[in-house]
């Protein structure tokens, strides 16, 4: 926000070559690596474990409001391009 564009990429946290299985909870390669991870190890209480669920699940949906936060940026900034002359 310094003025300078930004030249990332523009896209979320999925890896191009993760597809979304019936087992993932997140729809996140990482998170989902994580949980079935934690969920594996059966070293956390089920109380510990629907706290985890409740963070990563707000961990996705801030990604998610930060990529359409991002998206929209990025259209204000090429509808600003092409209005001047």
């Amino acid at each position: 926000m310094d003025g300078k564009r930004d030249t990332r990429s523009l896209e979320s946290n999925h890896l191009k070559d993760h597809d979304i299985k019936e087992g993932d909870t997140f729809e996140d390669p990482r998170l989902d690596k994580l949980w079935n991870k934690a969920k594996s190890s059966g070293k956390f209480s089920s109380e510990e474990m629907m706290s985890l669920k409740r963070e990563f699940q707000h961990h996705k949906d801030k990604t998610h409001e930060y990529n359409i936060l991002m998206d929209t940026i990025s259209r204000t900034e090429g509808e600003l391009r092409q209005s001047l002359p």
